[in-house]
């Protein structure tokens, strides 16, 4: 129903985070900073060299990629399809000597280094022999250790071959999350890379984290992009096994914000991560009300805005919890619950000690009672109407009352309900226009509305605006004949002058 051009038109008070940006395969993606610039590559190595280079090799490629895939996943299901299958089994034998027999010694050194990237890239999918893996050499291809981070037999064979180590090394080891090759990497002189341990947590490597922890890892290490530790990585991403284990050390800053002001308190209530959120709870010290820098937003709004139930009801059992502290913008837990039409998150809410059901929005003055008349939500309507001491005729900072709300999205039932409490004042103009219920209601020709209205006690049919426009003359004005009629003779409305 659409509302006209009358005063009033304002939109939500409610500003919340942008969600919607590509996610990364492994790390979700931080909503409390801007998204990463997209990601430019957008071609991969060619097989062209493959062309003439045997026939069987195509077919052979891909026999033993499934083959290696059903072997990580532990046999692809049994039976005769798994890898050690009587069939699979002596056709990729079979297929391993014709490949080095007839197909390696007719590739040139190119194609033979470009296969050992494309090799690389499928992490091992084919078993080549090693001097391959070091042909990009004559061809100007420069390899590193860093290349060769899958295993500890892997990096022992490139250093032997004299690849240079890097630091780079070090944190690709442990993203990849192989401790074995981590542990022999450093103890054959690769140079220590600061973000190991970040990492590590970032993709839930726990056995790497409780090695490098008792190894005696610095844990303060800060993320130069964005300001978050290994602590902060693990919480974003739900990893609640190392999050237990990094907050058991002692000196871990568990409140450490990014350069964006979330803490990790605040990333697992937005991101609904229960178990998460108890942990750090159970930290002494942590402070359960730390708002983000930007708007202000509390562990509690964002959980309360996200929708999750669990980890408000595990918020608001948090010793020092401030249930109506508000956000930059005076926002309360309770006012987003009622604007969203949460009724769970609104019963929760009140049943809290001191919820103050009237606190207004501070940039429109929006009680919730307000908002979610706004929204149509009768439910909560309900709920709020039934708590002691709400004031059904508080309005915002242009006069709009509930009732007014409730008008202008054509919502009768809420109307009633509005209209049945009790001291309701159905006459409540709007500030600077005048704009009554009424007179709202018989501009747009909401004749259902009017009955209502005129059926309240206490209304004034020929009450008008600043301008002194009533709401018969609006009806008359706007061509509502029914509306008019219904005002003349069931209300006894005064005729417009002139």
């Amino acid at each position: 129903m659409k509302h006209g051009n009358l005063p009033d038109q304002a939109g939500s008070a409610f500003s919340g985070h942008n969600h919607r940006a590509r996610r990364h395969p492994t790390r979700k993606r931080d909503p409390f900073c801007p998204p990463p610039p997209p990601n430019r590559m957008t071609t991969s190595p060619s097989d062209d060299f493959i062309t003439g280079q045997g026939a069987g090799w195509r077919a052979g490629y891909r026999a033993g990629v499934m083959a290696e895939r059903r072997r990580a996943e532990g046999g692809g299901g049994g039976g005769s399809n798994g890898p050690d299958s009587p069939l699979l089994g002596p056709l990729m034998e079979e297929w391993g000597v014709l490949f080095e027999v007839e197909v390696l010694p007719r590739m040139d050194p190119t194609s033979r280094a470009v296969l050992a990237q494309v090799n690389r890239a499928g992490r091992d999918a084919v078993r080549l022999p090693a001097d391959l893996a070091c042909a990009g050499r004559t061809v100007g291809v420069k390899l590193k250790l860093a290349d060769f981070v899958g295993s500890a037999g892997r990096l022992a064979w490139a250093k032997a071959n004299r690849c240079p180590w890097v630091a780079r090394t070090c944190a690709l080891v442990a993203r990849v999350g192989d401790l074995d090759a981590l542990q022999w990497a450093l103890e054959n002189g690769c140079p220590w890379h600061a973000r190991t341990c970040w990492l590590a947590a970032e993709r839930g490597h726990l056995d790497m984290v409780e090695w490098l922890i008792a190894d005696g890892i610095d844990l303060k290490y800060v993320c130069p992009l964005d300001g978050t530790t290994a602590l902060y990585v693990a919480v974003q991403n739900g990893r609640t096994d190392v999050v237990g284990r990094l907050i058991a050390v002692p000196g871990v800053e568990v409140d450490l914000p990014s350069n964006f002001g979330a803490t990790p308190l605040l990333v697992a209530a937005h991101n609904g991560v229960v178990d998460v959120v108890a942990l750090l709870l159970s930290v002494s010290g942590v402070d359960v009300n730390t708002a983000l820098t930007a708007d202000g937003n509390t562990p509690l709004i964002d959980a309360v805005r996200e929708g999750h139930l669990d980890v408000v009801v595990r918020l608001l059992a948090a010793p020092g919890l401030e249930v109506d502290l508000p956000n930059n913008y005076g926002t309360t837990p309770l006012l987003v619950a009622a604007g969203n039409g949460r009724l769970d998150l609104v019963e929760v809410l009140l049943s809290e000690p001191g919820v103050d059901v009237n606190t207004a929005l501070t940039a429109n003055g929006n009680t919730p009672l307000i908002t979610a008349a706004s929204g149509g939500h009768l439910d909560v309507v309900n709920r709020l109407l039934a708590v002691p001491g709400v004031n059904v005729n508080l309005a915002s900072n242009i006069g709009a009352t509930a009732l007014y709300r409730a008008i202008q999205i054509g919502r009768t039932d809420v109307v009633d309900r509005l209209l049945s409490a009790p001291g309701v004042d159905g006459n409540k103009a709007m500030i600077g226009s005048g704009i009554t219920p009424l007179f709202f209601a018989a501009y747009h020709g909401y004749l259902h509305v009017v009955d209502r209205l005129l059926a309240a006690p206490g209304v004034d049919a020929n009450m008008a605006c600043r301008d002194g426009a009533t709401p018969l003359g609006a009806a008359l004005h706007r061509g509502h004949a029914d509306v008019a009629q219904r005002l003349r003779r069931a209300a006894g409305a005064t005729e417009p002058h002139g």
